[in-house]
This record gives C-alpha cells, sequence and structure tokens, in this order.
C-alpha cells in the first residue's frame, strides 16, 4: 500500500495507481460478447488498443476506509458514522456489525477523455472498447480490494460480508452522494485520485464505484457468504452482464 502523509489510521487501502489483471473473459463480459466467442481480427486488434492505451496514459487507483456501523435504528435503514441509509436490504446483510469498510474505485480519467477525443474523431469502435476496458477495470479493482481486505479480516479474526453498492437491487443509487461523504469524512480524507459524486448518484469520472462491506466475526453465521460474488446476490435475473458461473444463482444444484 502507498501511503501519503495526508492518509489517516482508518485508511486500509490507498493505491494512487493500481493496473489489476483484467481477464479477457471479464472484458468480454462487459462488452456483451460470449466469453468463448474467438476475437475476430478487427475485435482483436480494437481490443490490444485499448489495452495498451490504458496500461500507458490510464492511473487507476483504489481505496478503502473503515468506518462504523451505528446500532440499527430501522428495519429498513441503517447509519455509518451518523449518516442515515435507506435500505432493508442492506440494513439485514450488515446488522450485528459495528464496522464496514466502504471501498472506492476508480479507473482515473483519462480513459474518459480520450474515449471523448475518439468518438469525436468517429471512431466508435474503439471508443467503444476503451469504455469497456475501463469498466472492466474498476471491477477488476473491487475484485482486488475484496481479496485484499478479506485476506486482512482474516488475520484479524473476522470475515468479509458480499459487497453492497447504490443502484444494487435493494439499494437506491440516489444515496451514493451520501456514502461518498461517508468515505471521505465529509472532505477531511484525500482520496488518490480524483473524484466527485453528483446529486443524481453519477461519479465522474463515470468509470468508478463505490462498495460497502460488511465486517463480522470469523464464526458468525453469516460469514459463510463472503467469498460470493456480487452475482451471487443479485435478484435482476435478466441482466447481460451476469458472470458466466452465475447465470441461474437461485437454482438448486
Amino acid at each position: 500500500m502507498v501511503v501519503s502523509a495526508a492518509v489517516r489510521d482508518d485508511v486500509v487501502l490507498y493505491e494512487p495507481l493500481l493496473h489489476p489483471e483484467v481477464p479477457d473473459t471479464e472484458y468480454k463480459r462487459v462488452l456483451r460478447l460470449p466469453i468463448d466467442l474467438p476475437w475476430t481480427d478487427t475485435m482483436l486488434e480494437r481490443a490490444l488498443h485499448a489495452r495498451e492505451w490504458f496500461a500507458r496514459h490510464a492511473r487507476p487507483w483504489l481505496f478503502a476506509r473503515t468506518v462504523a456501523v451505528d446500532k440499527v435504528v430501522a428495519a429498513d435503514g441503517f447509519a455509518l458514522e451518523g449518516t442515515r441509509f435507506r435500505s432493508r436490504v442492506v440494513a439485514g446483510r450488515i446488522r450485528g456489525c459495528t464496522h464496514a469498510l466502504v471501498v472506492v474505485a476508480s479507473a482515473g480519467p483519462e480513459a474518459v477523455v480520450e474515449s471523448a477525443r475518439l468518438w469525436a474523431a468517429e471512431e466508435p469502435d474503439r471508443y467503444y472498447f476503451l469504455e469497456c476496458f475501463a469498466s472492466a477495470t474498476v471491477e477488476a479493482l473491487l475484485s482486488e480490494a475484496r481479496a485484499r481486505l478479506c485476506a486482512r479480516a482474516e488475520s484479524r479474526g473476522e470475515a468479509l460480508l458480499p459487497q453492497n453498492s447504490p443502484g444494487h437491487p435493494g439499494w437506491d443509487v440516489s444515496e451514493q452522494p451520501a456514502l461518498f461523504a461517508v468515505a471521505t469524512a465529509r472532505g477531511s480524507v484525500a482520496l488518490p485520485g480524483p473524484l466527485e459524486v453528483l446529486d443524481s448518484g453519477m461519479p465522474h469520472p463515470r468509470a468508478s464505484q463505490l462498495a460497502l462491506f460488511g465486517l463480522t466475526t470469523a464464526g458468525d453465521p453469516a460469514a459463510m457468504h463472503a467469498g460470493h460474488t456480487p452475482c451471487r446476490n443479485c435478484s435482476w435475473m435478466r441482466c447481460d452482464l451476469r458472470r458466466e458461473p452465475f447465470l441461474h444463482p437461485l437454482r438448486a444444484s
């Protein structure tokens, strides 16, 4: 972890430049291509161009901070460090937790600027492949965070619960600004890179995501779900981005 003087003790991940591995299977999923579909020559050229440009110019980053979970004040909501949120789903998942981790991941602003240039230059294919690679990078950053934070929790006798993000089923995206305020301790914590969240909940740059992971003791029954992917818990069955191993997450095995 790269740490600056501005990082506080409650910040457990602070990576101002982190290029995670993005497997072709995940890249194809975000491109909305079958993961077993061979690349055509044109597709491969576009994919390699996006990867190579991103490796040279983009500055993706990752951040995570420990926050206190207040006592549940209502069945349909929860609170983090005095900030109230409305989500029966998340309240049920983190009930009993005293702490959680707020993770912020961003592909950085560079790909947004370049994709806009490509669109203006009438290169829609290159635009689309770069946009999708930036999105796949954010998901890879969250996977990286999940692995690191899970290992950290295990070393402390804790377990990391599944990811929750505003915009996922059961948690309205309009609450993303409030989660962002908690992540940054209302502006008193410096992030590794530029990010703002609009009142609508849209992050800028757009290839960015916030996530909340509850922390519980390793023996807690809720910990049995700690290794699940978001697709395991997601109820949006018609999603065409669902990861291949979890195409039918509710079907009995």
